[in-house]
């Protein structure tokens, strides 16, 4: 209990947490030079409240719009990520999605990026607890100490390792200490700094065993010592160093989504206004129909997606490339369009098959390849562009005070559009055309 701790313990401990946070408010206050530091020219972009805001063209943020809505946006989400492109001379992991989609995502990493913080926090307080203790025990030092600070590390190790990993440690001896049995690659982390962190607790954990079994006083201290310094660069690593870390990267996504919004919000007004024209041209069933057909056959390749295996990917991959070609969606993007993401999907596996234990992480990157083409496919379609708004929020400037809202006229426009209704569609998509104009002048 809190109350039966030295006197001592508690003023270290709340000493290292003060000093923490004040570090962390410092990085707070200087955000708003964080634009200052990036290349590229500023631009107005629109927060997730819908209010204009100084930020920067897309590709200060390893972003590029295509044309149609396409982006190639570096995501850092994946260990292995689909493609690979350098912009403005920086060697990025790449994804090539819409700009709905881009725009969720960067939502998505700002809100884990955010939830990272606090997630941290309870492990931070637990091991600045441990640290204190120790530091404050002194020539008091005593076994029952070291082993209770060993079993809250071996804890707190466990907990960062891959599920599968820490499974298997759970049966080691309390004697044995954690550091020879586990590596780097076992740590549920991208993370270079939360990685090194992790094993500087491990180090610690294996220090604190020497403690432990020490024969005298002295050289028992002296591992607590030695152990004290390992906690205090784990809390630097896990702390201070991936606070610095995870705000530049909030900051970066920040100002990111509120570039691509911008660009979001300007292709839905120009979507909004093909739509609406589109059905109340001469044939608007050959529209419906067209969409119907880009939207099986993106149907069709994400069940080849799924699909994929040792046996048979080749000619199921190749039969459906070869007549989506000739069907013209090739495009005029190159690798960047349905069937050029095809083919590399292909050449992506090919090489994985010929590589011995190189399946797998082929695969995986096939698969992204080949969602990012049926993606592009469905990404000008009215009720993929409707879903991607809902997964965003959808934000509450779209949604409106009811029923003359974009969001509602879209949503209606797509439920009118399900029961065959293009007439009634194109005045839904016409009526949020109007509502998106308004809000677009200051973009």
């Amino acid at each position: 209990m809190e109350e039966l701790r030295p006197a001592g313990a508690q003023r270290i401990e709340k000493g290292m947490r003060e000093r923490r946070l004040i570090h962390r408010r410092g990085l707070v206050e200087r955000r708003e030079n964080f634009l200052d530091a990036l290349p590229g020219k500023i631009r107005i972009g629109r927060d997730c409240e819908g209010k204009a805001v100084t930020t920067k063209e897309l590709r200060a943020f390893k972003a590029q719009m295509l044309g149609d809505g396409i982006v190639i946006m570096s995501t850092g989400l994946k260990r292995s990520n689909a493609g690979s492109k350098t912009l403005e001379g920086t060697g990025t992991r790449t994804s090539t999605t819409d700009i709905f989609h881009a725009t969720r995502m960067a939502v998505h990493i700002k809100e884990g990026e955010a939830a990272e913080i606090e997630a941290r926090e309870s492990r931070l307080k637990e091991i600045e607890k441990v640290n204190a203790d120790l530091a404050a025990a002194g020539g008091a030092l005593s076994n029952q100490l070291i082993l209770s600070s060993i079993r809250v590390l071996r804890s707190q190790i466990l907990e960062m390792l891959n599920k599968n990993d820490a499974e298997k440690l759970l049966y080691l001896s309390e004697n044995e200490p954690l550091l020879g049995n586990i590596s780097e690659e076992m740590f549920r982390f991208e993370s270079r700094l939360k990685i090194d962190a992790g094993m500087q607790l491990a180090k610690a954990e294996e220090t604190l065993q020497k403690a432990f079994w020490a024969k005298d006083g002295f050289a028992k201290c002296r591992f607590a010592s030695n152990a004290c310094a390992q906690l205090q660069a784990f809390l630097n690593r896990f702390g201070k160093w991936r606070d610095e870390e995870v705000e530049g990267i909030l900051q970066f996504n920040l100002h990111r989504e509120c570039s691509l919004r911008a660009e979001r919000d300007l292709r839905l007004d120009e979507l909004l206004e093909k739509w609406a024209s589109d059905l109340r041209g001469q044939n608007p069933w050959a529209t419906m129909n067209m969409w119907k057909k880009d939207l099986e056959n993106a149907e069709r390749i994400e069940k080849c997606a799924s699909g994929l295996s040792k046996k048979g990917w080749k000619e199921s991959l190749e039969a459906l490339g070869k007549e989506l070609k000739k069907k013209g969606y090739d495009g005029k993007w190159g690798r960047y369009s349905v069937v050029g993401k095809m083919r590399e999907a292909y050449s992506i596996l090919k090489k994985a098959e010929e590589k011995e234990g190189g399946w797998e992480e082929g695969k995986e990157e096939a698969r992204d390849l080949l969602e990012d083409a049926a993606r592009i496919l469905k990404s000008d379609k009215p009720a993929y562009v409707l879903a991607q708004l809902k997964e965003s929020g959808p934000e509450e400037y779209l949604v409106g005070d009811g029923k003359k809202s974009v969001y509602s006229y879209l949503s209606k426009g797509v439920e009118l559009l399900g029961k065959k209704v293009p007439d009634g569609a194109a005045r839904c998509f016409a009526g949020a055309h109007e509502k998106m104009m308004e809000l677009n002048r200051e973009l």
